[in-house]
């Protein structure tokens, strides 16, 4: 978030304002995992370290109180929205 510091102390720009958005995706295990895999840093790694991952997953998914044996569960996602305006 380093870069919101350009808007500190500067007279070009308004003050950065921000508005945060959430939504909520109803998934199972097995989309869970294909989404974290699509991550472009996750996708780029070789088969069996992302062999590894998918296990780190499948662990953190079965050790979680609030969904154990649930196979469908809701996933929260938030937007940041920043936004400020040119100065005459």
């Amino acid at each position: 978030m380093e870069w919101k510091t350009v808007f500190d102390d500067q007279k070009y720009f308004s003050s950065l304002e921000v508005k945060q958005f959430k939504n909520f995706q109803k998934i199972t295990r097995d989309l869970g995992i294909k989404r974290v895999l699509s991550t472009s840093f996750i996708g780029a790694l070789p088969p069996e370290e992302q062999a590894k991952v998918i296990e780190h997953i499948r662990q953190i998914l079965d050790n979680a109180e609030e969904i154990r044996g649930i196979n469908e569960f809701d996933i929260e996602h938030i937007t940041n929205v920043y936004w400020c305006s040119a100065l005459p």
